[in-house]
């Protein structure tokens, strides 16, 4: 049985020719990429994490193919003293048939992957109930509003 899971492929922050910054996130999933953008206006460390976070769920949102509703609650970047890296922590809500599901997920990761460890913390707080999501329901088809 296949595992379906979302794959990051890449996470990066860009500065915009009209001002501002981009948050870019791409993933893939069932043979196909997906890309979830942001844009914020702060320049701190604290709306990088933010925006990385929500472009995650935005990519995950486009990726899956069953109706999910996908927040962002809390993005976080912690360092403990029991670890020499960065301790990520992503929490989000998730609304499946009208339950609401409480999703944590974390990541430790240096500060030079810290883009890549914000996504990372978004989806291991979301893939642990994407494969069984999927196999419980059969797949529908997007339809565009």
């Amino acid at each position: 049985m296949a595992v379906r899971r979302l794959k990051l492929l890449d996470a990066e922050i860009i500065e915009r020719e009209e001002g501002g910054y981009e948050a870019a996130v791409k993933l893939r999933f069932q043979e196909k990429n997906y890309l979830g953008i942001t844009q914020f206006t702060d320049d701190n460390e604290q709306a990088q994490i933010d925006s990385l976070a929500k472009a995650t769920v935005e990519a995950l949102k486009e990726a899956l193919p069953i109706p999910v509703d996908v927040y962002l609650r809390k993005a976080l970047k912690m360092n403990p003293a029991f670890l020499s890296d960065n301790l990520l922590v992503v929490i989000v809500d998730m609304y499946v048939d009208l339950r609401k599901l409480e999703l944590t997920g974390c990541c430790v990761c240096t500060d030079k992957d810290l883009y890549y460890g914000v996504a990372r913390a978004t989806l291991d707080s979301t893939n642990r109930i994407v494969d069984y999501l999927l196999s419980r329901q059969s797949p529908r088809a997007k339809t565009k509003t």
